[in-house]
């Protein structure tokens, strides 16, 4: 939560608000910043295809179009796709349209890239489709490990509990397979081979199980004796030479962890973004429940678990597998950068200029290139609404600011019901509210007045029940060869967020980044005789992106790291299409690549 200082209808100046039970007044330079992009390249009117060009046209023609080209189509055919970075209403209302109007059950949203592999994963161990921790959990624990993830750079108001657990005598520990900024405060920090997160997990439940250092309620939960049947087999010798660590540190890390007893785990993409992310989450939960200890999930956009716990999320097959399975004809995207976040670019934009496709959002974005009906909407600082943190915290919030253009989701989506002849009784966004209270499993014990309180409201948090289940670890991901000798994974960088609608358009975060570079090893660059800045060309089995190099102490020999928020470097391109088959998350960390210097 922030405080904004406003003057004639405009964000003059972003504040803390130290009444936050979250930042308790110490936000990202992100949000005090998030005012900066509001009023650049927005999309100001309402615009249709014509040929090559969008031109501009009437709120009820765009509506008429979108009405005349969906009745044309059988409802399998049709798709949407909701966001985190607007409100619960606007997301309920999507679903609502699809399954209620369309009758399609094709609805998806931004929560299927970043943490699909989690909720299931949840689901699995606990019954409950979210974390059960608080964020201040964190600053109660003893041991801390961070895996997959970089919260200093990604979630600095989750780090500064961090830092807070650190003054308190906590143990920090990091693992990770690129470069970390929140390593240089770790007691215990490990350099892992990529995508080696789940022997190492079975590794440390072995020890735990093995000294008997588990929580006295462990053997009495379903799964336990087959988790320890499983990671027997798991040596730290052999686990060492797989993850590419030194045995030492495994097993000072293990003792770690062992002794600790208030124990915290936090991880983030680099372990969910696989084929095999469902089985990293349940290595995670399993350690979890060996030690009776919480673990935080690090989640992406402000309203990323709320997406999901309205409805945004599909009951069958992804939106991915029906984009790549040529099921779909038609997609409505809401303020979602799909043309840039989806995983093999060339075969997606191909896709998209074969479809009818809706794009609702407030910026100008790579989606105007493929979208046949553009609906201009406003940014979340110009709506109401509620938004679900990543620990499942409802809170209610009123627009800071009068729309600058366009119109709010919510109200372009009640626009539509009407179009289609389905008018929605709701007077406004509160009456929405009122009904996913009612309707929505995860709400309905909420009271309606407690969302406008500071704290706000926790949706369900409760373990259905808690599983271990154990899981085998396969090197199915990726295997260097000589036409293809480096692995890419990517990467977030401190100032900037997601495909970079925003944060690239503030003044002040383009100082500090402001254009993509790949990050290689010094000693890879000197092989291939690059220097920094120099202009490579990086090409993998399904695509190729050019881009400037730089060279990075902390990356290691043959691996290549590439910030994901850059339109004019889509790294997607580079990724092919692979999904976990658990929580059809898509890999977009690890694939093989080959470089060379690029000369015009």
């Amino acid at each position: 939560m922030l405080e904004f200082v406003v003057e004639r209808g405009k964000i003059k100046k972003v504040l803390p608000c130290k009444e936050d039970p979250i930042s308790e007044g110490k936000p990202c330079i992100k949000g005090l910043t998030c005012h900066e992009p509001l009023s650049i390249r927005r999309i100001r009117k309402p615009m249709l295809r014509e040929g090559n060009k969008l031109v501009p046209t009437s709120w009820r023609e765009a509506y008429r179009k979108i009405e005349e080209e969906f009745s044309k189509l059988r409802p399998k055919e049709i798709a949407f796709y909701g966001s985190g970075l607007t409100t619960n209403e606007a997301n309920y209302l999507l679903q609502k349209f699809a399954r209620r109007v369309i009758k399609t059950g094709n609805i998806d949203s931004s929560a299927r890239l970043c943490h699909a592999s989690t909720i299931k994963a949840f689901e699995m161990a606990f019954g409950l489709g979210a974390m059960s921790a608080c964020i201040d959990d964190i600053k109660d624990a003893d041991c801390i490990l961070i895996i997959g993830s970089d919260p200093k750079s990604d979630y600095p108001v989750a780090f500064n509990k961090v830092l807070e657990a650190k003054q308190r005598g906590a143990k920090l520990i990091v693992v990770e397979d690129s470069f970390s900024f929140s390593s240089k405060h770790a007691d215990l920090h490990l350099k892992i081979r990529s995508g080696r997160f789940l022997p190492l997990l079975n590794f440390l439940a072995k020890y735990v199980i093995e000294n008997k250092l588990y929580d006295e309620e462990a053997p009495y939960s379903d799964g336990f004796y087959e988790l320890q049947s499983l990671v027997s087999k798991y040596e730290s010798g052999k686990v060492a030479k797989e993850c590419d660590v030194k045995e030492k540190l495994l097993e000072r890390a293990a003792s770690l962890i062992g002794r600790s007893e208030r124990l915290v785990i936090m991880y983030g993409m680099a372990m969910t973004q696989h084929v095999s992310g469902t089985k990293n989450v349940l290595g995670v939960t399993n350690l979890a429940l060996l030690k009776g200890g919480r673990v935080v999930c690090m989640r992406g956009k402000v309203n990323i678990q709320g997406c999901g716990d309205v409805g945004c999320y599909p009951r069958e097959d992804g939106i991915l597998e029906l984009l790549f399975g040529d099921v779909i004809k038609a997609i409505y995207v809401m303020d979602s950068n799909i043309a840039q976040s989806f995983p093999e670019l060339d075969k997606v934009h191909e896709k998209l200029r074969d479809m009818f496709v809706v794009y609702a959002g407030p910026f100008e974005n790579s989606m105007l290139k493929f979208a046949d009906v553009v609906l201009p909407a406003t940014t979340i600082l110009e709506s109401s609404g509620t938004i679900t943190n990543a620990e499942r915290r409802v809170r209610a919030f009123k627009r800071v600011i009068k729309p600058i253009c366009g119109k709010t989701h919510w109200e372009i989506l009640k626009d539509l019901f009407e179009a289609f002849g389905y008018p929605l009784k709701h007077k406004d966004v509160w009456d929405t509210t009122r009904e996913m209270l009612e309707k929505v499993e995860p709400f309905k014990h909420i009271e309606f007045e407690d969302l406008f309180r500071i704290e706000g409201a926790f949706a369900d948090k409760e373990h259905k029940w808690e599983k271990f289940v154990p899981v085998e670890f396969t090197a199915v991901e990726e295997e260097k060869t000589r036409k293809y000798p480096f692995v890419l994974t990517t990467k977030r960088l401190p100032w900037h967020f997601v495909t970079g609608d925003m944060t690239l358009r503030s003044k002040t975060l383009k100082k500090f980044a402001g254009e993509p570079y790949c990050y290689m090893s010094p000693r890879d660059m000197r092989k291939l005789k690059l220097k920094d800045g120099d202009l490579v060309e990086i090409e993998s089995e399904v695509g190729k992106i050019r881009i400037k190099v730089k060279g990075k102490m902390e990356v290691d020999d043959g691996v290549v790291v590439i910030p994901f928020h850059f339109p004019k470097a889509l790294v997607n391109k580079l990724i092919p299409f692979q999904l976990d088959p658990l929580s059809r998350e898509p890999n977009l960390k690890v694939v093989d690549v080959k470089i060379k210097k690029f000369s015009s």
